[in-house]
């Protein structure tokens, strides 16, 4: 029998066919049925693959495990086509390697079940790391993004707390000198505001002139006041021939605070000489003096009994003080009148210069001995109703407004304490009372002043004193005034305590 093996090239394998053609020899078709049928069987329970390296001696039954299995052994036919599959195999494997079955990823028996150890342990051991790092639970889902940002979140807040409490000192002292850089920061910036320009705190609140140029302002200011007086006590001389003065006299007085502080806006640190027109032109703005003449025909009895006409002349004389803080007020922009009030409510601090501040105006705050008194306290009631009302020459009522006497007249018939004295004029109503010592003077009593004006009688004008230096009257408009101010103490006449 010649060498089936002496050729050793391996020729195409057809799989439709399953047919091997220009090989050594030819086979039956019944042979290649039977020889198709096995191979078909074995590469169900695994894989065909040439592996280099393993070849059979020539001649060397290659037997495949388990070939035989679903073929008849009385099947003689079939018997010969294992024998003659096994023949083939071995040219195969002599031809191109060895043949041997798999399981896919090139490994033998031996190996895979080393492999498949390996796995195993592999798999254990990622159970158990899974275990320790997930509570014991190898179950666990997939962190989401949420948590894993939460879980950073977590980790820092950590990290933060732990560094705190293990420098506590260190942090504490950090912070405390922290705090004293920026409060000094601050202060500096503060110091310099206010120090820097007019609307810083301290140069706000503090005349920058000399108190010698404070001064020497103020005289000028007093000394125009002091001529302007002497004009009104002048007047039945300057205008004789009248038959009759009418006199409508504001008050003549300023605040040297309100002065002053004018002054010092406009031009900060000023001298006096600097000034002397605004001064002029303060006063010309406070005080308005008009004098007009009136004729009225009037009938008047003869020694004979007979009648005749004659004509009554009348010298009217308006002096008008608008007040200075309030002529300030046309003069100065809204930030210069914020720092004119300002100094005002500072007295510039220089409040040793001119005395205290005396209040007034429409409010006042009583001392409260005085409101126990139910005589004065019911006065006080009824006079605050008409606090703000002008000053009316002859007034005497609500529907008219009042003049000075007008209004304490009105006070005391209505207030409630059984007066009835009628409408009487300020000498009129010091008759009525009983004159009384500025030491005995309480809540209640009227006090009169001389000479506001010239008029028929000693008094010429007349207020109603609420104590600690103060009244409240019919000036322009009806409010509360100091009686300390140098006006009135040049004009005082007495106290009067009703009956």
């Amino acid at each position: 029998m010649s060498n089936a093996f002496t050729d050793t090239s391996l020729r195409t394998r057809d799989v439709r066919s399953h047919s091997i053609r220009d090989g050594p020899f030819e086979e039956q078709p019944e042979q290649a049925s039977n020889l198709r049928r096995a191979i078909k069987r074995r590469m169900y329970t695994g894989k065909l693959r040439f592996e280099d390296g393993f070849v059979p001696a020539a001649g060397e039954a290659f037997v495949v495990e388990g070939s035989t299995n679903g073929i008849q052994d009385d099947d003689n036919s079939s018997a010969e086509a294992l024998r003659q599959s096994a023949i083939v195999s071995q040219d195969v494997a002599r031809r191109a390697g060895n043949l041997r079955f798999d399981n896919g990823h090139g490994y033998t028996v031996e190996e895979r079940k080393v492999r498949s150890n390996k796995d195993a342990q592999k798999r254990t051991i990622k159970k158990r790391y899974y275990y320790r790092h997930n509570d014991g639970n190898i179950f666990e889902k997939p962190v989401s993004a949420d948590n894993k940002r939460k879980g950073i979140a977590e980790k820092i807040k950590d990290k933060v707390k732990e560094l705190f409490e293990n420098n506590k000192v260190t942090i504490a002292v950090f912070a405390v000198l922290s705090g004293f850089i920026v409060l000094l920061v601050c202060g500096i910036s503060m110091c310099g505001a206010m120090m820097s320009q007019p609307g810083g705190t301290i140069t706000e609140s503090t005349f920058l002139a000399t108190d010698e140029e404070i001064l020497a302002a103020e005289s000028a200011y007093l000394d125009k006041e002091s001529a302007l007086q002497t004009q009104v006590d002048n007047i039945e001389s300057s205008y004789p021939g009248y038959d009759e003065y009418r006199y409508q006299i504001d008050e003549i007085s300023h605040d040297p605070y309100a002065l002053i502080s004018y002054l010092t806006v406009v031009y900060g640190d000023f001298k006096a000489s600097d000034v002397k027109s605004d001064i002029d032109k303060l006063f010309a703005d406070q005080y308005t003096l008009n004098v007009w003449e009136k004729k009225e025909t009037r009938i008047r009895i003869k020694e004979d009994g007979t009648t005749e006409e004659y004509e009554y002349k009348i010298l009217n004389v308006q002096l008008t003080n608008k007040d200075l803080e309030t002529v300030t007020l046309g003069l100065l922009d809204e930030e210069q009148m914020a720092h004119f009030r300002i100094y005002l409510a500072t007295m510039g601090n220089r409040s040793n210069l001119f005395g205290e501040r005396h209040g007034g105006g429409l409010s006042y705050d009583f001392p409260p001995e005085a409101l126990s008194d139910e005589r004065f306290a019911r006065m006080i009631r009824e006079a605050e109703k008409y606090l703000g009302y002008p000053y009316v020459f002859g007034g005497s009522s609500p529907k008219t407004s009042f003049d000075c006497s007008g209004f304490v007249s009105w006070v005391i018939n209505h207030c409630g304490n059984g007066w009835n004295v009628g409408r009487l004029g300020a000498s009129g109503l010091m008759r009525i009372c009983t004159k009384i010592s500025p030491a005995e003077a309480k809540p209640g009593d009227l006090i009169f002043f001389e000479k506001t004006y010239k008029c028929k009688g000693p008094a010429s004008h007349v207020g109603i004193y609420v104590g600690d230096g103060m009244m409240i009257h019919c000036g322009k408009p009806i409010q509360y005034t100091s009686i300390k101010k140098k006006y009135w103490q040049n004009h005082f006449l007495c106290f009067g305590r009703l009956p």
